[in-house]
């Protein structure tokens, strides 16, 4: 599954695949359901609602997943997703021309402002940058 179907599936899609994506584990390592349940320290039916894509505590996933050796997943799970830089510098320009047009208000109506507004330059954004620091 790709970022971008992620991003268009709804949550309970998501919870559907998840739950797809632990039964098929469990299966391909021959694991008894009762096994798994039991070392997660869960009831058989939770695991079976998991599988199902139902909701349960987010906590019982999370235990599954460790039974049945999901490390990658986990990691995702609790590790802070990286920005992206051109998400930095998309967040650099807005607050630029937000200081910019807050700068200008004074006295002006807004289509004045609009006619008056220069495009953020690579030196605005080297300015705004230095002055974080």
């Amino acid at each position: 599954m790709t970022y971008s179907n992620i991003k268009n599936k709804s949550s309970l899609d998501l919870c559907l695949s998840l739950g797809q994506s632990i039964d098929t584990d469990i299966k391909q390592k021959h694991l008894p359901k009762q096994e798994v349940a039991q070392r997660a320290g869960i009831t058989v039916g939770t695991l079976n609602r998991i599988c199902e894509g139902k909701n349960v505590k987010l906590q019982s996933v999370i235990k599954v997943l460790k039974v049945v050796n999901r490390d990658s997943a986990l990691m995702a799970l609790v590790t802070p997703s990286p920005v992206e830089p051109i998400s930095l510098y998309d967040d650099m320009v807005s607050e630029i021309r937000l200081r910019k047009g807050l700068a200008s208000i004074k006295g002006r109506r807004s289509s004045e402002r609009r006619e008056n507004r220069r495009p953020v330059t690579a030196q605005d954004v080297r300015n705004m940058c230095i002055q974080c620091h």
